[in-house]
């Protein structure tokens, strides 16, 4: 398992994968269309997050493939990886309407 820094902990990030999995599929895979390479994005899942990013798992043309997200900064708390989260989203939305 990857490190975590100690501001998240493990329940921490096992909530907050879960909700974003549950709850934004439509950010998720905005972060995999504008944060990677991958072209013609089917399905994301956020399988980990840690103080420094994220990785998903990203199925794309009948392949899956594992990818990872650095943060610009570190998140400290479940706040900031709320609002971080909140962020790359919106930067990757104004990015697709632009």
């Amino acid at each position: 398992m990857e490190h975590r820094g100690e501001a998240l902990s493990e329940t921490d990030v096992a909530r907050i994968v879960s909700h974003m999995n549950d709850e934004h599929t439509d950010a998720l895979r905005r972060y995999a269309q504008e944060y990677t390479d991958i072209v013609d994005v089917e399905s994301v899942r956020m399988e980990d997050l840690d103080a420094e990013g994220m990785t998903l798992s990203v199925t794309s043309s009948n392949s899956t493939t594992d990818i990872r997200i650095d943060f610009e900064r570190p998140v400290q708390t479940p706040d900031d990886a709320h609002r971080l989260l909140v962020d790359l989203a919106i930067q990757a939305r104004d990015r697709d309407e632009a």
